[in-house]
């Protein structure tokens, strides 16, 4: 019988390129009925291509860290698109806001 040689190739090394600590900060506070308010620093996405903080890599950092941080803020998904542009910077922001102004589609709030 001839055995066979498993051949396993090493595993392609994955480097994490998002700098956490690079990413601008944009404070934002909320206001509650009963007085209170709560404050949040959320990460900024510009989108101008500086890898650290506007990779695509980046922006899921961005979008994760967005949705959790608001949500201590208690936005629910219409608030999180209402105010998507006070954390968007450069080409992003400029990109927002072209979509906006020119689809109709983008215009409306995402239906719950």
């Amino acid at each position: 019988m001839e055995s066979k040689q498993l051949i396993i190739n090493p595993p392609i090394p994955y480097e994490y390129k998002v700098d956490e600590s690079k990413f601008p900060l944009a404070k934002v506070s909320q206001n509650f009925d009963d007085g209170s308010t709560v404050t949040e620093k959320l990460y900024c996405f510009s989108g101008n291509g500086d890898v650290s903080t506007s990779s695509p890599e980046a922006f899921f950092v961005f979008e994760d860290e967005y949705k959790s941080r608001t949500e201590r803020l208690l936005w629910d998904d219409n608030d999180r698109f209402d105010n998507l542009p006070r954390v968007l910077q450069g080409s992003a922001k400029v990109t927002w806001t072209d979509e906006i102004v020119t689809d109709n589609a983008i215009v409306s709030a995402p239906a719950q």
